[in-house]
């Protein structure tokens, strides 16, 4: 969403994001490997402002519900967190019409039991952006 009609470089917008993965782990005490699905979703906010013609600084908001695989002693099982991230970063974008675009983030706000790296490379396509 352009936040001003006369200039179409700042803009706002809603972001959702929905991740599954497949992994194979090796269980010991059953001495065979298991399937492990962990699954996260988020819902947030973004803020952007196009310095360049293509390049523009990241701002955002994350709510998120991560599935964590947990090995347990017997079994895999999947640990649900919550947790509120804050992303800055800067971004390219082909422009066009239809264009495409690439972010390099920092999560500023990631939890300390979170697996995940703070850094985030996100590729996309936009719509009149």
């Amino acid at each position: 969403i352009k936040v001003f009609e006369n200039d179409d470089r700042f803009s706002i917008g809603p972001r959702v994001s929905f991740e599954y993965s497949y992994r194979k782990a090796f269980n010991p005490a059953r001495n065979e490997f298991e399937a492990i699905q962990p699954s996260s979703y988020s819902f947030g906010a973004f803020a952007r402002y196009k310095v360049l013609p293509q390049i523009f600084p990241h701002v955002e908001i994350e709510l998120q519900n991560q599935g964590i695989p947990i090995f347990t002693g017997n079994e895999f099982t999947v640990e649900r967190i919550n947790s509120q991230n804050y992303y800055v970063g800067a971004g390219y974008n082909s422009g066009g019409l239809i264009g495409y675009e690439i972010l390099l983030l920092y999560n500023i706000n990631i939890p300390e039991n979170s697996p995940r790296s703070p850094f985030d490379i996100r590729v996309g396509f936009t719509y009149k952006f």
